[in-house]
């Protein structure tokens, strides 16, 4: 055990080969999920019609239409870079994501996903954030699916009451109610990982009871000595046998809506982002793909942005005040990116 009580020993096991196929499992997009925001009626039945709405979710459901994204008033430049992606080639604003990773009740940070460090209380921190103009915030509980648990429906919740920017959570999410208490709780969008490896229709049914702009899948991929990048669950700690690029266009195929990509490797290194993966993947697949692992700087942000990243999570560089938000979307601005800006 360490210092945080996390199980130690062997970190990476021992790949046990593909998992098989499950039973049913559906081969194509959902027919209703992909890129559509369901009705009100259907978004109501699965997420609760006797909620009624209130100001702060009115509110937040307001950032959120705008392709889950973009609240604070923002406008993005009216011109961008072209792009040599399968994306559709229409002026978009690269997001600056801050990505909190929870040991509940902490935040917490780590390297390559291990020794974990304490640096605060969440809640706490993704305000702050939201003040200096984060564009997203995104919860990992990071032990959530090594534990079989799934308990940071309360930290979301009082989250939810104080910024008014899209909120991601991911960690343990195994079951359409589980989506839905974190919809409930104020979440825009979910991200799912070892789940979704274990039972890939699960991605699909999930997009399509809420929709696809709803559903994130997390790639963790570990480049291996044959130069492959595998694909991992449990937060960086089991093989898959996956190939993590056939793994990542599968996930879109099944519903996918976003994918968010996260280098191992790179990972609270402040080293940069894994360029060649990312590159290699966002010209393969036709949803937005964010770039995690790695930002060490606001220049690490524009090469990953240059590399065809469509968003940019961002850990250590926030935490220890490295850099500010603002002067990430500076430099993103400054090499010709669209970026989001505080309305005035």
């Amino acid at each position: 055990m360490n210092h945080l009580g996390t199980p130690t020993g062997a970190r990476r096991s021992e790949p046990p080969g593909p998992p098989s196929k499950a039973s049913g499992e559906t081969q194509g997009p959902p027919s209703e999920a992909r890129g559509e925001r369901p009705s009100e009626e259907r978004w109501a039945d699965t997420i609760g019609a006797a909620d009624p709405p209130t100001p702060m979710t009115a509110a937040r459901s307001s950032a959120s239409d705008d392709q889950g994204r973009g609240a604070r008033g923002a406008k993005p430049a009216e011109t961008a870079k072209p792009t040599e992606t399968g994306k559709p080639n229409e002026t978009k604003a690269i997001r600056v994501i801050a990505r909190l990773d929870i040991k509940a009740p902490n935040l917490v940070k780590g390297i390559r996903l291990e020794g974990l460090r304490v640096i605060g209380d969440p809640a706490e921190h993704a305000a702050r954030l939201f003040a200096e103009g984060a564009d997203e915030i995104h919860y990992q509980d990071i032990v959530a699916s090594l534990y079989g648990r799934n308990s940071i429906a309360d930290l979301v919740r009082a989250t939810a009451e104080r910024i008014f920017v899209p909120l991601t959570v991911g960690g343990g999410i195994r079951t359409i109610s589980d989506i839905r208490l974190l919809l409930r709780a104020g979440a825009d969008k979910v991200c799912l990982n070892t789940a979704a490896v274990k039972r890939p229709a699960f991605i699909t049914e999930a997009a399509t009871t809420f929709g696809s702009q709803c559903v994130v899948v997390a790639v963790e991929t570990i480049r291996q000595p044959s130069g492959r990048w595998e694909a991992f669950t449990d937060n960086g700690r089991e093989h898959t046998g996956l190939d993590a690029e056939e793994w990542a266009r599968r996930a879109v195929d099944l519903g996918a809506g976003e994918l968010m990509l996260t280098s191992v490797d790179r990972e609270g290194t402040k080293k940069g982002f894994d360029l060649e993966f990312l590159s290699r993947l966002s010209r393969s697949v036709g949803v937005p793909v964010v770039a995690h692992g790695g930002a060490g700087s606001p220049a690490h942000l524009v090469a990953a942005a240059e590399a065809g990243a469509d968003a940019l999570a961002v850990a250590s560089l926030f935490h220890y005040r490295l850099a500010t938000v603002a002067a990430c979307k500076r430099a993103l601005a400054t090499a010709g990116h669209a970026v989001r800006e505080e309305s005035a």
